[in-house]
């Protein structure tokens, strides 16, 4: 009897366990499926606490009755569920993309909308935190489109980051210009370089303010150092294309007129502190030295004129005959006592070369300067001696006759005058219907009778000496002649040197090779 009632009593509480398990395994699915229904209607905290409860209820599923792998089951899916919920309900966007199902599911089901808000939110969330780690890895060309990725992204999800998102992109951008322009001015492009200064530089102080105080240092002094990369270097290719410019007109007609030019063209100063430096520091300096020595000639042939070339060869001629202002700069200088400037055949006669009142000048002259108001009169009253020692001092010669003739005439030669072999009127100051010479007039008074080069006065005024060989001879007339007899085939040999007439000056000659 008393097993009997133990095997019955035992049979009773198996049934118990049985009815429990049944009762919890129950619970934890009509919880489970509360839970769907409250999570498909994105009521999640609700379903968070309805899948809690199924969570509970199935943990109290024994393993006696059979029913533990059921309750399991649904254990697993209240757990993935509320994994998901906590992610959605977090916010956080890592959280929330490792809940999701391998098609986006939520807890095994299509999300609701409220939930699909979370996931594209933490979507691109997820994005901008990649563009963030990509800004601090320094990654410059990409960190900028992942940015502007996730802050489009973020603004449409609504979420709180894409401010954030704007400013990391607006400062991957200033990175990206940076590297950008540094890139450019390696390249030499310094057009494009140009542009990218000029996009940095406007409004350059408000795009650094997000930078740390540190980082808008640096970036300042990147651009900086590139910018003067680049002003350095178009400011040495500007003066270099400047000089070159400047040269090829040197062999020219333009020489005698070239010094106002040359000395106005200035080398720049470079800013330096960049790779460059030293390179364009070379260039500079080669820039340079052209410049000097086209400085040098336009100084030496200033006021001359191009008469001929002689294969490297250019032979020059003064624009006008020496003025007497000109003559009283060597009287000045003591060009009459130094004896460097006079060949050895004039040494022993210098003493003889006196003006009116025995001073050392020419024979006009009074106290050793010339006749008030004409100091651009050309020099008369001057030898052939004279005449050499002036030129010496200036650093140039006599011009040979064929010197003078192309200055004059040009071609070969020949014409009788620089505008054809008809005198006409006015055109040069000759004695020309006068009833008795007029003396000279101040140079350059008939600019229209000009040789071909610009040479003035080289018909009438006064007859200049050049050489013919051996000889010197006196040409192109002077006021004195009739215009028949004031050409450029005109001459007059002069002999002896020494004679000192008032209708005789001269103009220089001076030859330059260029090409060394």
């Amino acid at each position: 009897m008393g097993a009997v009632l133990v095997a019955v009593a035992g049979a009773g509480a198996a049934g118990a366990v049985w009815v429990r398990d049944g009762a919890e395994l129950d619970r934890a699915r009509r919880a489970r499926d509360e839970a769907a229904r409250l999570l498909a209607d994105g009521e999640h905290e609700a379903a968070r606490g309805r899948y809690e409860e199924a969570l509970a209820a199935a943990a109290g599923v024994g393993g006696a009755t059979g029913r533990r792998e059921a309750a399991l089951d649904v254990a697993d899916e209240a757990r993935g569920a509320l994994a998901a919920l906590d992610a959605l309900l977090d916010g956080s966007p890592r959280a929330v993309l490792r809940a999701l199902g391998p098609e986006g599911q939520v807890a095994g089901r299509p999300p609701t909308p409220a939930a699909q808000a979370v996931i594209d939110r933490a979507r691109a969330e997820a994005v901008v935190e990649a563009g963030l780690a990509l800004e601090a890895r320094g990654a410059v060309a990409l960190a900028p489109r992942v940015l502007e990725e996730g802050a489009r992204a973020a603004a449409a999800a609504g979420s709180p980051r894409a401010a954030e998102a704007e400013q990391a992109l607006a400062r991957a951008r200033i990175r990206e210009r940076v590297a950008t322009l540094e890139a450019t001015v390696r390249r030499a492009q310094d057009t494009e370089a140009a542009g990218v200064l000029a996009a940095l530089r406007d409004g350059l102080d408000a795009a650094l303010a997000p930078f740390p105080e540190a980082e808008q240092q640096e970036l300042r002094g990147r651009i900086g150092v590139a910018a003067a990369e680049v002003d350095d270097r178009q400011a040495v290719r500007r003066y270099d294309a400047a000089v070159r410019a400047l040269a090829v007109r040197v062999p020219t007609d333009a020489l005698g007129t070239l010094l106002a030019e040359v000395e106005a063209l200035r080398a720049p100063t470079l800013a330096g502190g960049h790779a460059l430096a030293g390179a364009l520091e070379g260039e500079l300096a080669d820039a340079r030295a052209v410049h000097d020595k086209v400085r040098a000639a336009a100084r030496d042939f200033a006021g001359m004129v191009l008469a001929r070339r002689d294969g490297q060869r250019l032979v020059y001629v003064d624009r006008t005959e020496v003025t007497n202002a000109a003559f009283a700069r060597f009287v000045a200088a003591n060009g009459y006592e130094d004896p460097q400037w006079w060949t050895p055949e004039a040494l022993p006669l210098v003493e003889r070369f006196r003006d009116k009142t025995s001073k050392p000048a020419p024979e006009p002259w009074r106290d050793g300067r010339p006749p008030e108001g004409q100091g651009e009169h050309p020099v008369a009253g001057v030898c052939v001696h004279e005449a050499r020692a002036f030129a010496a001092w200036s650093g140039k010669r006599l011009p040979t006759l064929e010197d003078w003739r192309a200055a004059a005439v040009g071609g070969d030669g020949r014409a009788l005058y620089p505008w054809g072999d008809e005198w006409r009127p006015g055109l040069a100051h000759v004695r020309d219907g006068e009833a008795r010479p007029t003396g000279a007039r101040p140079v350059g008074s008939f600019p229209a009778g000009a040789g071909p080069g610009g040479a003035l006065d080289v018909i009438g005024n006064v007859r200049e000496l050049v050489l013919e060989g051996a000889d010197v001879v006196a040409v192109g007339g002077s006021f004195k002649l009739r215009p028949s007899d004031a050409t450029a085939q005109s001459k007059l040999k002069v002999y002896p040197l020494t004679i000192r007439p008032d209708d005789v000056g001269f103009r220089c000659a001076r030859d330059l090779d260029w090409g060394n």
